[in-house]
């Protein structure tokens, strides 16, 4: 068991049973034809998150890594109808922005900083780039981690507006120390009050808890070669990431 938020240890095989069979459901609807049109985009939308919200449990509750890789590249099924603009992207008066919505932003960062810290065939390299370029995305963030994938340089890029994530990149994210990714990391969660899944807590007796990691913490750690020896064992810093990227990227 990763997670120290947990203390049943039933608890997580519970939670990925059980959203394993909402998946079902789902997938039962959609082929059935019981969802109705304007809803099929956000229904596929919401599948990749409950997908993502099963990986992170799997790491919470333990998985090795190759167990976790195996299941990140079982994320990559059907994901470009996953990530339609009408489901994913900021709905303003006047229609949709070139910008995904908050909760679409947070998990794009972790699916992308998981996707760097594990390692990703080439396919799913292209797959990920594309999705992010047809739609137009130029949030500073998600280009530097895209860029860390593909190797791509991008010059067009917008401010990152969303808490907590501009605090990484309130000045250049490649100036960044280890004192930043600390700081970073004591206010996190605080930082996440906004998102949906800030207030899930595994003592409440319902299955919505998944975890609280940042990844991108650890995605920025490794890209960058930040030494994290005075922050590694903060709770929501999954450090083991970042060994294992060290281990595949000193072969």
């Amino acid at each position: 068991m990763r997670d120290t938020l947990i203390s049943d240890l039933n608890y997580y095989k519970s939670f990925i049973e059980l959203q394993n069979q909402l998946l079902l459901e789902s997938h039962d609807r959609l082929n059935n034809n019981q969802i109705p049109n304007d809803n099929i985009s956000n229904v596929h939308h919401r599948l990749f998150f409950k997908k993502l919200e099963i990986f992170i449990a799997s790491f919470g509750q333990g998985a090795t890594i190759e167990q976790l890789r195996l299941k990140l590249n079982n994320l990559f099924d059907n994901f470009h109808q996953e990530w339609l603009d009408d489901a994913c992207k900021l709905r303003v008066k006047g229609g949709l922005i070139d910008q995904y919505n908050l909760n679409s932003y947070c998990y794009m960062i972790w699916f992308l900083s998981i996707s760097i810290l594990l390692g990703i065939e080439k396919k799913h390299i292209d797959l990920l780039t594309k999705t992010i370029e047809d739609a137009k995305i130029e949030d500073e963030l998600i280009l530097f981690l895209i860029s860390a994938l593909n190797g791509k340089e991008y010059l067009n890029k917008k401010e990152t507006t969303y808490r907590p994530f501009k605090k990484l990149v309130k000045n250049n994210i490649r100036d960044l120390k280890k004192m930043d990714l600390k700081k970073y990391l004591k206010s996190w969660y605080q930082g996440t009050k906004l998102m949906t899944w800030h207030h899930y807590n595994p003592a409440n007796g319902k299955y919505f808890y998944f975890g609280k990691w940042s990844f991108e913490a650890s995605a920025i750690v490794a890209i960058l070669n930040i030494d994290d020896n005075s922050f590694k064992e903060q709770e929501n810093y999954p450090h083991e990431l970042v060994l294992e990227y060290r281990k595949r990227n000193s072969r």
